[in-house]
């Protein structure tokens, strides 16, 4: 074969064609490259264009590792300002609503048509005084308020203490002879015999039933005084009793205001009472205790 070649090319015309053969082969870099003329040249490239041709595709080769990452873009323009928004609707107030019997305004959104009535509240019923009461005011029924009461000292006949029981609400009407009641710590009710002076106990009315010196009560329309000490533990001389509480307006002492000898009896006024005191000899007596008045 390569004989029938060199025959026919000669030896010149071989190395040409085998120069072409290996440019189409491996590439064109051996047609620049050996010494060879510019006819030769011209040759090898004419005959490099027939031989060759491309072969297949070789096999997709591997990913190539990710790039570094680029830098930041430049920051985009503003872009441009909104058109201005629709303007709102306002709430109109109308006049009177007459469909409120209490009053009332209409009220309605801007440019609607759609009124509405707006009432004021009915007025409520008057209400019960609060507790404490103003000055000014009365005691209501079945309110009860309560106090202190107490003596203590050496007495003689011209000396006697007096007692002030004063309430801080006023009654609506003064308590009479039958209501006031003074109770001793045993229990029973003291009070003066009205023949003879002398001072007694006595079962206590229903008017203070339940009460004691510690939570004093009273039913309603009655004054009830509770001591601490034991009233019959004075002396025979002494004289306090139930009868012997009576409006401070009374102008009488000791003994003298029993209704018996002429005075005003027990009682009270609308704002407090007065509990007397009597000493027919002389003697150191103490006692105290609480009250309480019910309206």
């Amino acid at each position: 074969m390569t004989s029938k070649l060199h025959a026919r090319l000669g030896t010149a015309g071989l190395i040409v064609a085998v120069i072409a053969l290996l440019a189409a082969l491996g590439g064109g870099a051996y047609a620049a490259s050996g010494g060879l003329t510019g006819k030769q040249k011209k040759e090898v490239e004419k005959i490099a264009t027939k031989v060759a041709k491309p072969g297949p595709a070789g096999p997709q080769g591997p990913a190539g590792p990710a790039g570094a990452k680029g830098d930041a873009g430049a920051a985009g323009t503003n872009g441009t300002a909104g058109s201005a928004g629709a303007a709102g609707k306002s709430v109109v107030v109308g006049s009177t609503a007459p469909s409120c019997p209490e009053g009332g305004k209409t009220i309605e959104v801007e440019g609607s048509g759609a009124k509405q009535s707006i009432c004021n509240g009915e007025e409520g019923s008057p209400g019960q005084a609060g507790n404490p009461w103003t000055p000014d005011s009365q005691l209501p029924t079945g309110a009860t308020e309560t106090g202190t009461w107490g003596f203590r000292g050496k007495f003689t006949s011209t000396t006697a203490p007096i007692v002030a029981i004063s309430f801080p609400v006023k009654l609506a009407a003064p308590i009479g002879p039958t209501k006031v009641h003074l109770i001793s710590s045993n229990g029973q009710e003291v009070v003066i015999s009205e023949t003879d002076g002398s001072r007694e106990e006595r079962t206590p009315t229903a008017g203070c039933a339940g009460g004691t010196v510690t939570a004093p009560t009273a039913e309603s329309g009655n004054l009830c005084v509770y001591s601490q000490t034991t009233l019959s533990t004075l002396g025979s001389e002494t004289f306090i009793g139930s009868n012997l509480i009576h409006t401070p307006v009374s102008n009488c002492e000791g003994l003298a205001c029993l209704a018996a000898f002429g005075g005003p009896g027990a009682g009270t006024g609308v704002t407090g009472a007065l509990l007397e005191v009597a000493f027919e000899a002389e003697e150191g007596a103490k006692a105290w205790g609480t009250w309480a008045v019910t309206g």
